[in-house]
């Protein structure tokens, strides 16, 4: 059974149910947060929200090997033999040099799975580069939306979702 808190520390355990790092990127790579800087859901959730917006290019490929940098012990990120990793990778789709992204994201996915969130008004050319980044299988692992404020729908969505799945919303992982 999932926890009402999903990133708050378990009692009688040193771990977390779940782990959250955060990186923003566009023309600089920033590391807003580690595996290990919160251990409650309210102050990732707090975090996620003052990280800032910044509009420049996109370079695509820095983000992924910050991402890769960041699943390593040092991180605070946990032996993958007890924990799933996954990225969520939120973007137009295009970016700045696909070449490079797609180097980049052939190393990460050694480490994670990779999800994509598309947001705006994306181009079939950026479609195409985010499905490629995305694990398989596809349909289970890219997402869009048309317009940010539809971001807010989706989560309430998927809360609506759980609610309705109960205690089938999620199932232990056993490595």
């Amino acid at each position: 059974m999932c926890p009402a808190k999903p990133f708050d520390r378990i009692d009688g355990s040193p771990y977390q149910f779940n782990q959250a790092a955060m990186v923003t990127y566009s023309t600089h790579v920033t590391t807003n947060f580690y595996f290990n800087t919160f251990n409650t859901t309210v102050s990732i959730q707090n975090a996620i929200k003052s990280a800032a917006y910044v509009g420049r290019l996109t370079y695509t490929n820095k983000a992924f090997d910050q991402a890769k940098v960041l699943f390593q012990p040092g991180k605070g990120v946990r032996d993958a033999a007890l924990a799933k990793n996954e990225v969520l990778i939120l973007s137009d789709g295009q970016s700045s040099s696909r070449t490079l992204a797609q180097t980049a994201v052939g190393k990460l996915k050694l480490v994670a799975d990779i999800y994509g969130l598309m947001i705006g008004n994306f181009t079939q050319a950026g479609m195409d580069e985010l499905t490629k980044c995305v694990s398989f299988p596809k349909n289970e692992h890219l997402f869009s939306i048309k317009y940010f404020s539809q971001f807010k729908d989706l989560v309430n969505a998927l809360e609506a979702k759980k609610i309705q799945a109960g205690d089938k919303w999620c199932a232990p992982f056993t490595p």
